[in-house]
């Protein structure tokens, strides 16, 4: 029987599909909207100009708002499109909504055509995808998805995967199409803004994994259609323009941090068993490497997700078993040939190698996972790890044998207890004692005590350490002003070589140490609250003394205030007078703007970020 929409007491068509079934296999067509918006009404436009004879649309609407729901009827009503709307409530996720289809629908014998609704397919698209499905006897089709303003600029023709869930996409990011890549090919993972599949297979598959939401579900739908020997292949010949702004319409999710966690539990769900053994703690490696990579590079954030992805992977382990014992009762084919359909090593070290920008494997532009930028430059890579290497080779002696009562830098308590008890009770301990108000320090090194599982010692050596580290870090993000990477390269050298921290350290001088790293990221954030900066694809020789671009909003201004804030507030607590460095800073911009005939107005907002952020 072929595939035809489940009647519903609201439905005007009641037909019996064996008796009018054409000759064309049904194609049901699955749009998931969210947040209807005005480009809603050309993927609409699109699916009606579609010249495939058996074709019926199934609009999955999200989210609760009946004026919604009114919007998108009144849309399809007056296109004349023979769709049929439903309303699925609450937003779970597209996973969840995409795997409705399969009890709407009745028939195992047509295809589904999942949609995003920020697309637009050709007139032939689905007729195309129909029949090289039907040629290559495959399983899933995709199209070549090109950019929604430039449909001569290529987007996605489908994905290679390496076997820890790296997406490689096979075109550079905003590559001309010239037809270099039309050719009908194999490919690991299709985007499911334009999938088509078997109805008979993605039922036997169960649909897609419920547990992926968002960024992943089609790396999981397709590594087990491989698993199960259904071919996976994009058909270029069908078009296909794409939006690709989930960043924006949801920027309620942490893109980054999903990406990272469905990636590991989707690699640890579909690897064999004997491949595990291997391949799990390779995962961790390159997860670990990854995040050191982000660190050095100055994306502290990313660094945290990639970490954290894996910390908090036992925590998936009864979805990740439910999904292996799912599995294995679909698989069909031997791991090792699957493995033989992924690419060798690491796609991402490769990419760094390249130096590739590839497009559409960032979460924001095609939902699933991958990194949030491109791939980085190697000299700036190698150069990082040469900065990190030096410096424990140079605390060598530190992280051996701790930090020695030198100057400022004496012992901290014995315990985390200790430093707690003191705090509470209010009584100084040190010269002859003293009921008096405790330092903000006390607390923080008591936090840092429990975080190291009560060893103070080993706090307070990360302490010192981390302050040099922290200095360079922040040299790399005030330097990021500067457009050429190799120019915030020499920036964060020539910061790294100043004698200043290794001379605190030897000497025991532990405000100095504090300035050296807290000075660049006060700077870094006085320069984000200014406006300072060089927008992005703008040539450094483009740019003019004292350029103020995009001044932040509202929002992003007391986000950047709280976090100066939180570092005036940290530092008060252990250097005091660290601050008024800072405070001297801010008016020596603002010395430099009037001279060099900069703006007044972004070193004026620098100046008033920190007055705020002391005062807060």
């Amino acid at each position: 029987m072929e595939n035809e929409l489940e009647p519903h007491p609201s439905d005007d068509i009641r037909q019996d599909a064996v008796a009018t079934a054409p000759a064309a296999p049904g194609v049901v067509a699955a749009l998931v909207v969210h947040s209807p918006t005005d480009q809603l009404g050309d993927t609409l436009d699109s699916l009606s100009a579609q010249d495939y004879p058996n074709l019926q649309v199934l609009v999955l609407l999200t989210g609760s708002d009946a004026h919604e729901l009114a919007m998108v009827t009144e849309m399809v009503d007056a296109r004349s499109l023979a769709a049929h709307v439903r309303h699925v409530g609450a937003n779970p996720g597209f996973a969840t909504v995409a795997n409705s289809v399969s009890r709407l629908v009745q028939g195992d014998s047509g295809f589904f055509l999942f949609l995003h609704d920020d697309v637009a397919l050709d007139p032939d698209a689905v007729r195309l995808m129909v029949e090289e499905l039907y040629r290559s006897n495959a399983g899933l089709v995709g199209p070549k998805i090109v950019e929604w303003d430039d449909p001569r600029r290529l987007h996605m023709v489908g994905f290679d995967a390496d076997r820890f869930g790296e997406l490689d996409g096979a075109i550079e990011e905003h590559e001309v199409d010239q037809e270099q890549h039309d050719a009908v090919r194999d490919v690991f993972v299709l985007p499911t803004a334009c999938l088509l599949v078997r109805a008979d297979l993605f039922r036997e598959m169960g649909g897609f994994e419920e547990s992926i939401p968002f960024h992943g579900e089609d790396l999981d739908l397709c590594w087990r259609a491989h698993l199960m020997g259904a071919r996976v292949v994009v058909a270029p010949v069908a078009r296909v323009r794409h939006r690709g702004n989930l960043r924006q319409r949801r920027d309620d999710l942490s893109h980054v941090k999903m990406a990272a966690r469905h990636r590991l539990s989707t690699v640890a769900s579909l690897t064999g068993v004997a491949r595990s053994f291997t391949t799990i703690p390779l995962l961790i490696l390159v997860t670990l490497v990854e995040a050191i990579v982000s660190l050095v590079t100055g994306h502290v954030r990313r660094a945290l997700f990639e970490v954290g992805a894996l910390v908090t992977a036992p925590r998936d382990t009864m979805s990740i078993l439910r999904r292996r014992r799912r599995v294995a009762a679909l698989r069909r084919i031997p791991d090792r040939e699957v493995a033989d359909l992924q690419v060798r090593g690491s796609v991402r070290w490769r990419r760094l190698v390249r130096g590739r920008h590839v497009a559409g494997v960032s979460p924001g532009d095609r939902g699933v996972s991958g990194d949030d930028t491109v791939s980085r430059d190697p000299v700036t890579i190698v150069v990082w790890f040469v900065l990190w290497g030096l410096l424990l080779a140079g605390a060598r002696e530190l992280i051996a044998g701790g930090i020695g009562s030198v100057g400022d830098l004496l012992p901290w308590a014995e315990s985390p207890r200790d430093v707690a008890h003191s705090y509470l009770s209010g009584w100084w301990g040190k010269d002859l004692g003293a009921t008096t108000a405790q330092p903000t320090g006390n607390i923080l090194m008591f936090l840092a005590g429990v975080l190291t599982l009560g060893h103070p010692a080993l706090a307070q050596t990360i302490a010192v350490v981390g302050l040099v580290a922290a200095g360079w870090l922040g040299a790399s993000r005030l330097c990021a002003v500067a457009s050429a990477p190799r120019a915030r390269l020499i920036g964060t050298i020539a910061y790294a070589a100043i004698p200043l921290p290794y001379a605190a350290v030897a000497a025991g001088r532990l405000q100095a140490l504090i300035a050296y790293a807290v000075l660049p990221w006060a700077l870094h954030l006085m320069r984000l609250f200014g406006g300072l900066g060089l927008p992005r694809g703008v040539e450094e020789s483009s740019r003019t003394v004292g350029d103020v671009i995009d001044h932040p909003d509202t929002t992003t201004r007391v986000r950047i205030v709280s976090s100066f804030a939180l570092l005036m507030g940290v530092t008060a607590a252990f250097a005091p007078s660290v601050m008024l460095v800072v405070l001297v800073c801010a008016v020596l911009w603002v010395v430099a703007a009037l001279l060099s005939g900069g703006s007044l107005r972004a070193a004026g907002l620098g100046i008033a970020a920190v007055l705020v952020s002391m005062v807060a």
